[in-house]
């Protein structure tokens, strides 16, 4: 007995060194890898992407081959980092590439099918034609895109312009590169419709956007900024006309430089009374009370043309309303002579508000000719008409051009006032 006891015991002994020896060995997971199709090709640049069977496979690193030779003889090596998608740049045009994925995983190394993309044939860049801007009357600013460079730098941009569509004769550079450009053109004849369109240029070749046009506006503004405070009947190129010759009155308690003068219109600035303030700026014209009463006192503006569209816009306002509401008309004239009233007439009269207001005038019945136009102050012992941004031209939204409600017209008994003699 104790012979089998014993030879049992070494049994035991040594199965349990056996299984103590042991470890459970760890089993790979079934994983294979993808080679996905490349997107987002260009002339020099591709994202290539892969893919695993099973995602949930620890794997220590993944990435690309690629090659421009199917052989793959020279194959360049690339590591992704972040997901298993990878950009290429610095790729030749008009080419094919080869590549396929790899990923390691458990030690081991497997790659996906071997896969092919062409990169895309360099092209003449793409380039739009956008709306022009700061159009004036002699000048404005063309402006396009280039949306793509083809695949090869943009060399030149710029415009053709001219005034027939079918050919134009001028050419202005504006840089290179893609992205948005500007070119202001001057020397512009008014009224005259301009043709324009953009072009960019590469290794390729050169591409036009659409033609488009544009028409320079006329437009003629004064706002008194650029005068000296004070001086009188000082305007130019505007003129004044005194037709009343009389005095001028002041202001209770308020002395001023040229205080009293005799004339049309004075300069006056900010700070000088509460009720004397520019409608824009510091500055603006202002006419005093004649003494003799009535005033015939004529704000004018050099000669302009008028094209279509053309409005006379001018802020004005009454000091106050103490001795009744400032008093004025509006003429136009070919000669600087003879004068037709297009507001007011010679038994009427516009009233001016104590508050800033806008009068605005249509003149496209005057379209072609050249016409001199007047604010006329007509005031009888009122206190003080003041003017101020004065504007004719076409570009209604860059000036706010609005015909005002309040303006209305006046019934009076003043006689009739005409510009006789300079």
């Amino acid at each position: 007995m104790k012979v089998k006891f014993y030879i049992f015991a070494v049994v035991v002994m040594l199965m349990s060194a056996v299984f103590s020896g042991c470890k459970k060995e760890e089993i790979e997971p079934e994983w294979s890898v993808t080679t996905d199709s490349a997107s987002d090709i260009l002339q020099s640049s591709a994202k290539l992407q892969g893919s695993f069977t099973n995602n949930e496979i620890e794997v220590t690193e993944k990435g690309f081959f690629y090659d421009t030779a199917q052989e793959m003889y020279s194959q360049k090596k690339i590591v992704a980092s972040n997901g298993f998608s990878i950009e290429l740049s610095d790729l030749t045009p008009s080419t094919n590439y080869y590549y396929y994925a790899y990923a390691t995983a458990y030690n081991k190394t497997k790659q996906g099918e071997i896969k092919m993309f062409r990169t895309l044939d360099i092209t003449a860049p793409n380039v739009q034609t956008l709306e022009p801007t700061s159009i004036s009357n002699t000048a404005a600013t063309l402006n396009g895109n280039v949306t793509s460079d083809g695949g090869a730098n943009v060399t030149e941009r710029g415009f053709m312009y001219g005034t027939n569509a079918n050919n134009l004769t001028h050419t202005v550079q504006s840089g290179s590169g893609t992205g948005s450009f500007s070119k202001e053109i001057t020397g512009l004849t008014q009224s005259s419709t301009y043709y324009y369109k953009a072009y960019a240029t590469n290794s390729e070749g050169t591409t036009y956007g659409e033609v488009k046009s544009f028409t320079p506006t006329y437009s003629f503004s004064y706002d008194f900024e650029s005068c000296n405070a004070w001086s009188v009947d000082n305007f130019s190129p505007c003129t004044t006309y005194d037709g009343d010759g009389s005095a001028t009155g002041g202001i209770q308690n308020t002395e001023f430089e040229n205080q009293g003068y005799i004339g049309s219109y004075i300069v006056f600035e900010n700070g000088l009374a509460s009720s004397f303030t520019a409608h824009g700026g510091t500055k603006f014209g202002c006419c005093m009370y004649a003494s003799p009463a009535p005033n015939n006192d004529w704000f004018i503006t050099p000669a302009l043309i008028i094209t279509n569209g053309t409005t006379f816009s001018f802020w004005a306002r009454s000091a106050n309303n103490t001795y009744g509401l400032e008093q004025f008309r509006v003429a136009v004239s070919n000669d600087d002579y003879n004068y037709t009233y297009i507001a007011g007439s010679s038994s009427s009269s516009i009233s001016a508000p104590v508050e800033w207001t806008q009068f605005s005038y249509d003149l496209s019945q005057y379209v072609g000719q050249t016409l001199y136009l007047a604010i006329i102050c007509v005031s009888n012992d009122v206190f003080a008409l003041c003017i101020d941004d004065i504007y004719v031209g076409t570009n209604l939204n860059g000036k706010n051009m609005e015909t005002d409600d309040r303006a209305e017209l006046k019934q009076d008994s003043k006689s009739n006032i005409k510009k006789s003699s300079k």
